[in-house]
């Protein structure tokens, strides 16, 4: 895997201490505020997660981020709301349960959503 797919090609150096996978088609950087000397605050890379389908929004609670992939695949024609998607080889959303701490995967629906996600709308 193309080391800077996800992050672009200038951030090929860019690391976190922890690195579940280096995402091609999506995912989640966590970070940590730092506090440097003078009360400066930083933002310092805690982890990548694994690979995700085209990762969405996240969300954070009781020390779990839950986040999903759409599925979708590139490229993505726009189309009215109404209009048929085109057969996307059988892409499905995905939903995940990540430790916030250490982003590994705590719990994922698998492929047990059969549809792809596009922006909060199921089709």
């Amino acid at each position: 895997m193309d080391r800077g797919s996800l992050l672009g090609a200038d951030q090929q150096d860019f690391s976190c201490p922890i690195e579940h996978s280096r995402p091609a088609k999506g995912g989640v950087i966590a970070f940590k505020l730092r506090e440097a000397p003078g009360g400066k605050v930083t933002l310092a890379p805690a982890w990548i997660s694994r690979d995700i389908v085209k990762a969405e929004e996240a969300v954070v609670a009781s020390g779990i981020v839950f986040t999903y992939g759409s599925g979708e695949f590139e490229p993505r024609d726009e189309r009215a709301w109404d209009e048929p998607q085109p057969d996307r080889n059988g892409g499905h959303a995905t939903m995940y349960a990540l430790d916030a701490t250490t982003g590994e995967e705590l719990w994922s629906s698998g492929d047990q959503i059969a549809t792809t996600n596009h922006f909060g709308a199921s089709r």
